[in-house]
């Protein structure tokens, strides 16, 4: 008997040691997020510019690399002026068949570590800016963040809508320095 309690209680003891020498590195890996969202055009008139967007939740993910294809793989929704013009194409840059363009990626740690949000659009930034607000749950938490394609020239703002300090970006920025942690709103351009 007493030999069986001591098996037991070695036991409890290494089980107990496991659990508590590496608690973080567990928790750590299941609270990390990535999520991709798609922007929607706010203003819809064809001749809004920067395009204003909000955003379109696709998902939060375990890895960037599952955010990204999830966001390159997701097809744009068909805005009602294109619904409008039936089948008439738009011009190749607003086609949607043409699927969704990853433009940029923010991150909550400085040199692009920890939770990340990527956005994707319909088109590239070419000669258009695309404007967005970074909504509440990650307002205040961006720290560093790359544009991609054409998106090469990428505002941070302390305030919504492209307002306060800004850190300019071409087009990536390992730290915002005096705005980490402080980025409301974000464009992105040629």
């Amino acid at each position: 008997m007493r030999r069986q309690f001591l098996v037991l209680a070695s036991t409890v003891l290494l089980a107990m040691s496991v659990i508590g020498s590496s608690p973080g590195a567990a928790e750590e890996t299941a609270d990390r997020q990535h999520c991709a969202v798609y922007l929607d055009r706010s203003v819809d008139d064809g001749q809004t510019k920067p395009i204003e967007t909000e955003e379109s939740s696709i998902g939060c993910f375990d890895t960037l690399s599952e955010a990204i294809d999830a966001g390159e793989a997701m097809a744009p929704p068909q805005t009602s002026q294109q619904a409008r013009l039936g089948s008439m194409k738009m011009s190749r840059l607003d086609d949607p068949e043409r699927g969704s363009v990853h433009v940029g990626t923010e991150w909550n740690q400085i040199q692009y570590g920890g939770d990340s949000k990527s956005y994707f659009f319909n088109r590239n930034c070419n000669d258009t800016p695309i404007e967005v607000n970074v909504g509440a749950q990650w307002n205040d938490r961006f720290e560093s963040g790359k544009g991609f394609g054409t998106c090469n020239a990428n505002k941070k703002f302390r305030h919504d809508n492209q307002q306060g300090d800004v850190e300019l970006c071409t087009p990536n920025c390992w730290t915002y320095g005096s705005l980490n942690n402080d980025v409301s709103s974000l464009r992105w351009k040629s």
